[in-house]
Parts: structure tokens; C-alpha cells; sequence
């Protein structure tokens, strides 16, 4: 009987051990989750809050400067022109505007895209912003811009830039129904 107790302590100590580690297991999933959200969620907010930046400095250049002020976005990611999509991905671009020319005058500043998997579109299609001397922007309606990850489940958020020049930063969970068939269409 007692040969039967020394042999049982090794594999009840492996059965302990074991489970312990089973259960490790699952908790370290469970945190897992919610920290990649968080890591998502904070690239969403980054890119959004620098794409934000660089508008709003493209809009004090033009108070500054007393001039038309172009910000386009870039065609590819080391791209020293502009792309003609509404597509500012891969970052942007800032120019002065030379008068009564669509042409783009001294190149002024730039800035990269957001992090990778992450894409920013012009809701309106709009390839370019023109901030005037005063602030404000030549447009007949406001501008948005969408930070997403295609096929994801996370909020997106939306950059929005109203014809006085003024910039909203907002976390939307769910696009509007007439903006939907635009997306899924520049998606592809």
C-alpha cells in the first residue's frame, strides 16, 4: 500500500501542474483580446489625430502666409507628386497655390500615411484641399475624411473639415447608409 501512495504523488503533482497551466492558458487568451483592440484602436486614433495635425497646419500656412494653401494627397508612399484619387493613404502632400493656375506652386511640407492596414478616403471624392488666406476652405460643402481598416469590425474615425476651416474629430461606430455604397466601391 504504501509503494501505491509514492507512485500516485509524481502523476497527481503532473495532474496539478498541468491543469494550472491549462488555466494560464485561457486567462492569457481572454487578455489577449482585449489588448489587441486596444493596440487597433490607438493606431485608429494616431493616424487620425496626425492626419487631423497636418490639416490643421496646412490651414495656419494659409493665415500665415496670406496665401492659397494645397493639400493633396500623395500618389504613392515616396511620391513627390500628387495622386488624383481621393485615396490619402499614403499620406500627403503641401503646396502653395499659384493664382489663377490649378497648378501647385512651392513645395512646403508632407506627411506619411497611417499605420499599415489602415486607410484614409475622402468621403466627397475630393483629390485636394484648398485653404484660402483667410482660413477658410474653398469647398461648397464640408470635407470628411474616414480612418478605417477594410473588413474590420472596429470604429472608424472621421476627420471632418467644414467650409470655415474648422476640424471635428469624431469616433463613428457605423457609417451613414448613403455613404456605404461609396466605400464598399473604393474598397475594392
Amino acid at each position: 500500500m504504501t509503494s501505491k501512495r509514492r507512485t500516485d504523488r509524481p502523476r497527481r503533482a503532473l495532474q496539478r501542474t498541468l491543469f494550472a497551466l491549462a488555466l494560464l492558458t485561457a486567462l492569457a487568451q481572454l487578455s489577449f483580446v482585449p489588448l489587441a483592440d486596444a493596440l487597433h484602436e490607438a493606431r485608429l486614433r494616431d493616424g487620425a489625430l496626425a492626419f487631423y495635425a497636418g490639416l490643421n497646419a496646412a490651414r495656419m500656412r494659409a493665415v500665415e502666409r496670406n496665401q492659397r494653401i494645397v493639400m493633396c494627397p500623395r500618389a504613392t508612399p515616396t511620391a513627390a507628386h500628387c495622386g488624383v484619387a481621393a485615396d490619402w493613404t499614403h499620406g500627403w502632400l503641401m503646396f502653395t497655390a499659384v493664382p489663377g493656375s490649378s497648378r501647385t506652386g512651392e513645395f512646403l511640407d508632407s506627411g506619411g500615411g497611417p499605420a499599415a492596414g489602415i486607410a484614409i478616403r475622402a468621403l466627397g471624392g475630393h483629390d485636394v484641399v484648398t485653404f484660402l488666406p483667410d482660413g477658410r476652405v474653398k469647398s461648397s460643402r464640408s470635407i470628411a475624411f474616414e480612418l478605417r481598416e477594410p473588413g474590420s469590425r472596429y470604429a472608424i474615425r472621421r476627420v471632418t473639415l467644414s467650409q470655415q476651416g474648422s476640424l471635428r474629430l469624431a469616433v463613428v461606430t457605423q457609417p451613414a447608409p448613403a455613404e456605404l455604397p461609396s466605400m464598399l466601391t473604393a474598397q475594392r
